[in-house]
């Protein structure tokens, strides 16, 4: 089960700031998966994932910067809007299998 988010201004600033520590490997696949997910037309289901699109936008992400990355991320991070039940990780691409918490960062970030 996934919500929607309603977390504080500081949690969603924690997140931005933990998708801005990511490794660049990390940072890649989600914006791959980004760019080759195909929207469901009745909005009911999770969307499909384009193989062949993914591996493309894989290879292209290669070539973009990290801040390129995470801009393009938290965009369509927060156009879906989603994360897990409880709210303790925000999703960062359709299927929460890249995930951020929403906390503020202090410290190292694991």
């Amino acid at each position: 089960m996934a919500w929607e988010w309603s977390h504080t201004a500081e949690g969603i600033e924690g997140a931005r700031q933990r998708l801005e520590r990511k490794g660049l490997t990390w940072l890649r696949e989600c914006h791959a998966e980004n760019c080759a997910a195909v929207p469901e037309t009745d909005g009911a289901r999770a969307p499909a994932l384009d193989l062949d699109r993914y591996a493309f936008e894989l290879r292209h992400a290669r070539d973009l910067c990290r801040d390129v990355l995470v801009d393009a991320i938290w965009r369509a991070a927060e156009e879906i809007r989603t994360c897990d039940n409880g709210g303790h990780a925000l999703w960062m691409c359709p299927w929460g299998c890249h995930t951020v918490p929403p906390e503020p960062v202090r410290g190292a970030v694991v």
